[in-house]
């Protein structure tokens, strides 16, 4: 092979190399504050540290047949120091009767420790979703969260059907 049929692609590959080195360094990232009110700078980077002020999760049983009572806890796991009140609402769909507990909370801003609340309720229809929503809003920050829970059991594993007619559960 001559060098000359490999000229076009030895030039190719210089440009292409002087373009990467001909490349200017990555620009300073964007602040949120402007230069003329140093005052925004606080709020021009996040934390990384900061977490959620509360967890939200629900215990109870995975699977209630019609007709029967279930009761259920609603777990809440403060992480910070939010000064501000928990506002906790309890959904209850057709098919869910509330026998125990409130649908609707305000946890104080000054109790802010763990806090645990039970519900009772008759279920009709094991697919309906009872649905837990919690929220904290300050003048600074905000937080959400939204459960659900269903009564109808763990879903049944997926099967396919074998060329021979017969049925093979799937593995997930």
């Amino acid at each position: 092979m001559r060098i000359s049929s490999l000229f076009p692609i030895l030039l190719q590959a210089a440009l292409l190399a002087g373009c990467a080195k001909a490349t200017p360094a990555a620009a300073p990232a964007a602040t949120a504050h402007s230069e003329e009110n140093p005052a925004d700078a606080k709020h021009a980077a996040v934390d990384p540290r900061i977490r959620a002020p509360f967890v939200l999760r629900i215990e109870g049983p995975d699977e209630v047949k019609a007709g029967e009572v279930a009761k259920l806890s609603i777990h809440i796991a403060f992480s910070g120091s939010a000064q501000a009140p928990l506002e906790l609402q309890v959904k209850v769909p057709p098919g869910i009767e509330l026998i125990e507990g409130a649908v609707s909370e305000t946890i104080d801003a000054g109790k802010l420790t763990d806090v645990v609340r039970y519900l009772a309720v008759r279920v009709d229809d094991p697919s309906a979703a009872l649905e837990v929503t919690a929220s904290m809003s300050g003048e600074d920050f905000g937080a959400h969260a939204t459960k659900r829970h269903t009564f109808e059991g763990a879903p049944k594993p997926a099967e396919r059907v074998r060329p021979g007619g017969s049925l093979v559960p799937l593995k997930k």
